[in-house]
């Protein structure tokens, strides 16, 4: 009875051994097919991202090229609208011109908001363009807004060589957008710079364009 027992329990033994190392195997498979499942993602992510890097460095080009080809303010507008609607997510926006003496604002573009046309030292339009420092509602207190400023998603000096030239304001995003994001920003900041120096150049050639 007792080499009975013994042959059983070891008999027992072997196939919880053989049953072990199935699931052993199996686990060691499992774990190979989530290793490579990750390193899928990883590859389909980095690709991704190296496609996003592409068409954004790509947007930059086209919109320092359509800027620098403008031969009219009109032009320039075009290129602004068509940038903040499509690539930013905005279809409200004023542009104003700085003047060199009294500081004053004169919006000469308008699009899907009522702005003031003249702005002199009250708001955050007149804020930028006196600090040159971009605001963004995202970042900032509702604080200190006029009434038209309800609605205002972001704010930039355009700048050229000689100061500020004027403003960009930007209001509603659209629903789908939802808040600026990084590259947004930097879109933006490019495109202020660069229509700042567009502004500047035709008002040298033109003072009259624009008035």
């Amino acid at each position: 009875m007792d080499r009975d027992f013994v042959k059983r329990e070891a008999d027992r033994v072997a196939r919880e051994n053989a049953a072990l190392a199935e699931r052993k195997e199996s686990l060691a498979d499992h774990a190979r097919r989530i290793d490579a499942q990750q390193a899928k993602a990883a590859i389909q992510a980095e690709h991704l991202h190296l496609q996003e890097q592409y068409t954004h460095v790509t947007n930059l080009y086209v919109t320092v090229s359509s800027l620098h080809l403008a031969e009219k303010f009109d032009g320039v507008f075009d290129v602004v609208r068509e940038v903040v609607a499509n690539l930013i997510g905005c279809e409200s926006i004023a542009i104003y011109l700085r003047s060199p003496e009294s500081g004053d604002l004169r919006r000469i573009f308008v699009a899907g908001v009522e702005v003031p046309a003249l702005i002199r030292e009250r708001g955050v339009a007149a804020r930028v363009a006196e600090t040159r420092q971009t605001w963004l509602a995202q970042r900032s207190e509702p604080t200190l807004l006029e009434d038209y400023e309800a609605e205002l998603s972001a704010c930039l000096a355009l700048r050229s060589s000689g100061g500020v030239v004027g403003v960009l304001s930007l209001f509603e995003l659209l629903p789908q957008k939802g808040r600026l994001d990084d590259s947004d920003i930097e879109l933006l900041e490019l495109l202020a710079a660069q229509a700042g120096r567009a502004l500047h150049f035709l008002s040298l050639v033109d003072p009259r364009v624009g008035t």
